[in-house]
């Protein structure tokens, strides 16, 4: 009886501690699992978003997935999307992917440059329309117009403050229009941003008139009530 029952403990004991080792490891062994389970946050959409869709903060949110599902071009802060157009549809939960919108880093179209409300229009230049080829892309311009002839010929400031978007219109190798010309060469046009209605006034001004360019410094951004200029007032002008 009495080795019976020093078997019985003894088993007992054993099989407390093969109980107490296996939890021991077990917990080891989840311990290193969470350890190597890296996680990344990415951003997801939370909704479908269509192609050629400005992207809000409401459809957009953080979320953290593990690091070997993170996509290479994903984006990982929403400050990356929001505010920038769509280039195709992105799924609900998707990841959002910086070459499926129009930023900076991924050289979007002219049309994805454009604000809200405005249009870019592209006028013909030569030499002295481009200001001997010094007009860069970001250079703000007044646009001077000329109607009539002999006694009737009148110059106004027609337009204030424009910016240039694009000079030239050689394609560079991936097919988009350039936006810079090569030094010392003459553009053949420059595509200008403006409103709908100043769109309306500079086509009137192509058509009806001989055009001008005035450049303005950077720190330049008055608009100015200037007076027409012309033969009928041309002696109370003289000397200015």
């Amino acid at each position: 009886m009495k080795l019976r029952k020093r078997i019985v403990v003894l088993a007992a004991a054993v099989a407390l501690v093969t109980t107490i080792l296996l939890s021991l490891y077990l917990r080891s062994v989840e311990r290193q699992n969470i350890i190597n389970y890296n996680t990344d946050t990415v951003v997801v959409a939370k909704e479908d978003i269509p192609v050629d869709t400005k992207i809000t903060p409401d459809m957009v949110e953080l979320k953290e997935i593990a690091a070997d599902s993170v996509h290479p071009d994903a984006a990982m802060s929403v400050d990356e999307v929001v505010g920038y157009i769509t280039k195709s549809d992105i799924m609900a939960r998707e990841q959002v992917l910086l070459s499926r919108i129009a930023t900076g880093q991924t050289a979007p179209g002219l049309a994805y440059k454009i604000p809200e409300g405005m249009r870019a229009m592209t006028i013909s230049t030569n030499e002295t329309l481009s200001l001997g080829g010094f007009l860069r892309v970001g250079d703000k311009i007044d646009i001077l117009a000329s109607y009539g002839g002999g006694e009737t010929l009148m110059t106004y400031t027609q337009l204030q403050n424009l910016e240039v978007v694009a000079v030239g219109t050689s394609p560079n190798t991936s097919g988009q229009v350039a936006d810079e010309v090569a030094a010392g060469s003459i553009p053949s046009s420059i595509t200008l941003l403006l409103t709908p209605d100043q769109a309306a006034i500079l086509s009137y001004a192509q058509i009806n008139g001989v055009l001008n360019i005035t450049l303005r410094s950077p720190v330049d951004k008055a608009k100015l009530n200037i007076l027409e200029y012309g033969s009928e007032n041309f002696d109370s002008w003289r000397g200015r």
